[in-house]
């Protein structure tokens, strides 16, 4: 747990932007700091807080993990007629779903869950090509079959489902 703790302030410390919570993306060998944000940094840091918040029962990590999670649907989610595109990578954007869901277990509130499944409705109906393969962009209609295809693509959809099917599932 204390290295935990030593590993999440120093990434809190070199990587969070403190204006609005979210992380940016790496520190170099030579201490610059490439402050591009992706989705999964900050789905990393979410999950750690909400982590935290279960083995220490300690509330701010419950209430940080709120707030980012807060920050990232600001930055990131963009709400449609279709349901709420992710303007990031579906390699990426999986994973914050997989964080808002933890912050769900963690505060109970079925908003998280209901962005969740609203992203993969846009997903499944926007996203996928005429053939039912998923693009890589989670904020981009997809109506001309792809000329590339990458297994991760339809992994990280196909990951998205089964993580919300199997949240969906243990609630009460």
């Amino acid at each position: 747990l204390g290295t935990a703790q030593r590993l999440y302030k120093w990434t809190n410390h070199w990587l969070q932007d403190p204006e609005d919570g979210l992380y940016w993306d790496n520190v170099a060998l030579n201490g610059e700091v490439d402050e591009r944000k992706y989705t999964y940094n900050t789905a990393l840091m979410i999950r750690a807080n909400a982590l935290f918040h279960t083995v220490t029962g300690d509330r701010a990590y419950l209430d940080e993990a709120q707030r980012v999670a807060r920050a990232a649907e600001a930055h990131w989610l963009d709400q449609r007629e279709e349901g709420i595109a992710i303007a990031d990578g579906g390699r990426f954007a999986h994973m914050l779903l997989e964080a808002v869901l933890a912050v769900e277990e963690q505060d109970g509130d079925p908003r998280w869950s209901q962005i969740a499944q609203r992203t993969l409705r846009f997903v499944h109906a926007q996203v996928r090509d005429p053939h039912g393969r998923y693009a890589n962009r989670w904020d981009r209609s997809q109506d001309a079959p792809l000329s590339r295809l990458t297994l991760l693509d339809g992994a990280s959809a196909a990951r998205a489902f089964w993580v919300l099917a199997g949240h969906t599932a243990a609630r009460p």
